[in-house]
């Protein structure tokens, strides 16, 4: 029988962690006195991560899933006043961090920026607003406001310093999509104005390129963003329903959770490639309004509606490095 040093043309490595490991590789855990091996996973699925500090709600988010930020939203259940909570995420645990300056719930956020350069955009306070902050890793400050009417359920992108936001609600549903570049909001008008009005739908990728799913007035309807018009898509959702979480690209994202009529919060997750839906693994949990950021492989749902509140899931992209501890049995 051939040995494995024939087969992969090197010893098996003694590594104290699996950094520079590759698909396929075995290699001896010199820390924790284990073999190990670099697999990759068959099919998405979803993982329990850390507790965020309180039962939270329509909440906004942005980073990866190993070093995200969350923010804002409301105390679920009650008192239903929005919050001036933050807290940072390492991959296992939250850690509280510096307020934002005004209380908000239902906020946008450019949603691939960092845990050390976030962007809140809009929100609900007593009413709505037009009131942005930037996080700098330390403090909270306020800049610019959005330049149009004061919204809440606003659907945000990008990031800090390159970001987009569309939609959103201020005592109707509304089109409009304007674009920050880190100082200066511009609203840019017909033709890229979004050519459904809706709030409450979830939108990924970048300022150049992005993609809405959904939202309340819109149910099952995708547009997809160019860099200065939206286009409607024919896809629709094996799941139809609203004010679910999403992360990725315009191209490559996933799509999770949600509210379905009656209401009822919803478990099922489904990826987009661009053309069309695929269900994946569903969530542990079934809810919506959640704070939600990441890639397509690698995506993180934090708090909700209906079920998730404090919870925290890790969502793994089917194909994705997967580190597997060999055994006998």
């Amino acid at each position: 029988m051939a040995e494995y040093r024939e087969i992969q043309g090197a010893a098996v490595q003694s590594l104290a962690s699996s950094t520079g490991t590759i698909e396929g590789q075995i290699w001896y855990d010199n820390v924790n006195g284990v073999f190990k091996l670099e697999a990759a996973t068959i099919s998405g699925a979803w993982a329990t991560g850390g507790v965020y500090p309180t039962n939270s709600t329509t909440m906004s988010g942005a980073g990866t899933q190993t070093a995200a930020i969350a923010f804002g939203g409301r105390v679920n259940p009650g008192p239903n006043g929005p919050t001036n909570i933050s807290a940072t995420y390492d991959g296992s645990s939250w850690t509280a961090t510096p307020p934002i300056n005004t209380s908000r719930r239902d906020a946008g956020s450019a949603k691939n920026g960092s845990q050390t350069a976030a962007l809140m955009i809009a929100g609900y306070i007593s009413t709505e607003t037009n009131a942005c902050e930037e996080y700098n890793g330390s403090t909270w400050t306020s800049v610019n406001n959005y330049p149009v009417s004061a919204r809440e359920h606003d659907q945000g992108t990008g990031i800090q310093t390159s970001a987009l936001c569309s939609a959103g609600y201020t005592g109707s549903y509304i089109t409009t999509t304007c674009t920050y570049d880190g100082t200066s909001w511009t609203a840019l008008g017909a033709p890229s104005d979004m050519n459904s009005a809706r709030f409450a739908g979830t939108t990924s990728g970048t300022e150049a390129a992005a993609v809405m799913f959904a939202g309340t007035g819109a149910a099952g309807n995708i547009e997809t963003w160019d860099g200065s018009t939206w286009s409607e898509e024919a896809a629709t959702f094996n799941t139809p329903r609203n004010a679910g979480g999403s992360a990725g690209t315009s191209i490559d994202a996933v799509f999770f959770g949600g509210e379905t009529p009656g209401p009822t919060a919803s478990n099922a997750t489904e990826t987009w490639d661009g053309t069309s839906f695929a269900t994946t693994a569903n969530m542990t949990t079934g809810r919506y309004s959640m704070a939600c950021n990441g890639t397509a492989s690698a995506a993180l749902s934090t708090g909700g509606s209906g079920g998730g509140q404090n919870a925290t899931e890790e969502f793994t992209g089917a194909g994705a490095p997967e580190t597997r501890t060999i055994t006998t049995t």
